[in-house]
């Protein structure tokens, strides 16, 4: 987190340009994110999580995605949807995707062709592709936003 520029001694009397300065990096730096969790082992599909609910107008800026058990075999391709339609419905190959026996477990993604979102958008997690050997197992997945 950011450090805030203007600190206020107790009994000072300060501007309020301060105080907005000060509230506004405040905002700026608490970053609303989307969190989806599957427990156990991945397997494809649509919807493969509780819906969850944009509650203002904000701008998608990176994903993430974290396995505990890797994939081996083939990659793990994880898709976001926004009203049901992918977040990459453009450029597939953007994609969250965790390459097979990645020793890091994980990915992440600042590309997409749909970025904003509205209060009362709905964000679904699709699984795409999984491991071919293991499939993986336990991934979380975060979109942040601002």
């Amino acid at each position: 987190m950011p450090n805030v520029t203007y600190s206020f001694s107790s009994g000072t009397r300060i501007q309020s340009s301060q105080v907005n300065t000060n509230f506004s990096e405040v905002a700026a730096a608490i970053r609303p994110t989307f969190v989806f969790t599957i427990v156990g082992t991945l397997v494809t599909g649509t919807n493969l999580t509780p819906a969850l609910i944009a509650n203002n107008t904000l701008t998608i800026v990176q994903a993430y995605a974290y396995v505990k058990t890797v994939n081996t075999g083939a990659s793990l391709i994880i898709d976001l949807n926004k009203n049901g339609t992918s977040l990459w419905n453009v450029t597939q190959a953007n994609r969250l995707t965790i390459a097979a026996s990645d020793a890091d477990k994980y990915a992440t993604q600042t590309s997409f062709d749909t970025t904003s979102l509205a209060e009362g958008d709905i964000l679904t997690l699709d699984i795409d592709a999984v491991g071919s050997t293991i499939s993986g197992e336990s991934l979380t997945v975060q979109l942040r936003c601002m």
